[in-house]
């Protein structure tokens, strides 16, 4: 794959662009470490020290879930033909819906991070685009909810308005509509032997209000979550007590973007009052078990306290908590959200551990307030797992760099793309990137005048225009 790129000073036209003829092989690298937590799957990491990622470094990693990667020598788009879906332990159903699909053949980076996920791990996904992340966290958050919904007995069609069991979901939060809907694509991609999609998947937003039928994963943006909770007419399971309660799996997709720039208020709101859930849940529960009122719980040393998030009632026994005769406790009444009033037992479909992801293709790490060491403030005990080539030119791609100036940039921009569709025809892809709306409409113009038809993709363009877009680049 040859990527050129023609650059010029910024004047009024599209004078700086990139492109780039698609391949449907790109490179990706694996790191192995095994790693030894209460399932016996080994799976691969990478130093958290710099998540951006050196993984030959030795630094040993501060948190505990991690160990010292390893380099590996591989450097292709697939894992190892010993490598397949059902070694990675993924159900029967998973494994047929992939191969549906027709993904046969995991890639590395499949390979790297789906048991970690598939473990309900809290981790950071960052490899390079084309890798395989969507699939990549979809698949192991379909199966483990796949997994809830079977041992529990519990019906797509039950729902906790009606019968007072609150369906476990999963939240997929993206920067904009256009990966809403790519993701939702891909979700429904997944199907049975009937053709219907292992679950349902909504894209929710501002134009698309919820459906009434709670959905097993919902997909939106950080704005339209906020805006939909804060609306009163959507049912208990869309404001934001239902949200805490039903969500058991979190995915941020392009995270550098959503946890920056004017994403990163949103977000950060949505994740502060995931957390703060997370912590009355985990109080309760462990009021729960020792026997006392919730206030008692909180009334303890933060020390006891402390030791009593990280290990539970055992850890606080041995920092010389003194346990108490269990005292009855009465049962709970609210069907969406646990009692912070320490009055109440939490049932057990409300007792679960949430789990975080956070999928980018790139990954900022350097200064005090990069990305990568927020995460790390926020969410000790991620998982870091990234590919060799993050924030690496690919082996595979040779670069051209041709510089233009205003009179020549279309002249080479025409003259380089004649040349890469002479020698494979109408089969070949090509990208090209362009830095404002004006600037792309500016390079379809151009290729016009050579007889190139370009499909537009930008703000500009209506939403079933920018579809069709995407459905003819991927023929």
């Amino acid at each position: 794959m040859t990527s050129w790129c023609l650059a010029g000073q910024r004047l009024s036209t599209a004078v700086r662009i990139g492109f780039f003829a698609v391949s449907r092989q790109s490179a990706c690298t694996r790191a192995q470490t095994s790693y030894t937590a209460s399932y016996t799957r080994p799976f691969t990491v990478c130093g958290p020290e710099s998540p951006a990622l050196a993984l030959s470094r030795n630094t040993a990693p501060k948190s505990k879930q991690n160990a010292l990667p390893k380099k590996a020598a591989q450097d292709s788009f697939f894992a190892p033909d010993n490598v397949t879906f059902e070694s990675l332990r993924l159900s029967p159903a998973v494994v047929e819906a992939l191969h549906h699909a027709g993904f046969i053949q995991p890639s590395t980076v499949q390979e790297l991070a789906m048991p970690v996920l598939s473990a309900g791990t809290d981790a950071v996904l960052a490899a390079e685009t084309g890798s395989g992340k969507t699939i990549c966290y979809l698949v192991p958050v379909i199966a483990q909810l796949l997994q809830l919904k079977q041992n529990h007995d519990v019906s797509p069609s039950i729902r906790s308005d009606r019968e007072g069991i609150i369906t476990p979901g999963a939240l997929v939060l993206c920067p904009n509509a256009a990966l809403c809907n790519q993701v939702k694509l891909v979700a429904d991609s997944l199907t049975d032997n009937d053709g219907k999609p292992l679950l349902e998947t909504a894209h929710v937003s501002n134009s698309t209000p919820p459906p009434f039928t709670v959905p097993d994963i919902v997909v939106t943006t950080p704005a339209s979550l906020i805006n939909i909770t804060e609306a009163s007419h959507y049912g208990p399971e869309w404001t934001k007590g239902g949200i805490l309660a039903r969500m058991h799996h979190v995915v941020l997709d392009e995270a550098d973007l959503l946890l920056s720039g004017g994403f990163e208020r949103d977000v950060s709101r949505i994740l502060d009052g995931m957390k703060q859930s997370d912590r009355e849940r985990k109080a309760q529960c462990l009021s729960q078990e020792l026997g006392i009122p919730l206030e008692a719980f909180q009334a303890l040393p933060k020390h006891v306290k402390a030791a009593a998030y990280e290990g539970g009632v055992k850890a606080m026994l041995d920092v010389g908590y003194d346990r108490p005769a269990a005292q009855p406790q009465a049962p709970e009444d609210d069907i969406l959200q646990p009692s912070i009033s320490g009055r109440g037992s939490i049932p057990e479909d409300r007792q679960f551990e949430r789990q975080y992801v956070f999928v980018a293709a790139t990954l900022p790490s350097e200064g005090k307030k990069s990305i990568a060491n927020d995460l790390r403030r926020m969410f000790p005990e991620l998982v870091w797992l990234a590919g060799n080539r993050l924030h690496q030119g690919l082996s595979t791609v040779t670069w051209a760099w041709q510089e233009t100036t205003q009179e020549t940039w279309k002249t080479a921009l025409q003259g380089a793309l004649s040349a890469r569709a002479q020698p494979r025809g109408q089969s070949e892809r090509i990208l090209v990137f362009a830095e404002t709306v004006a600037a792309a409409n500016g390079v379809a113009n151009a290729l016009d005048e050579v007889g190139t038809h370009a499909l537009l993709y930008h703000k500009s363009v209506s939403a079933a225009d920018r579809a069709a877009a995407l459905r003819t680049m991927s023929k």
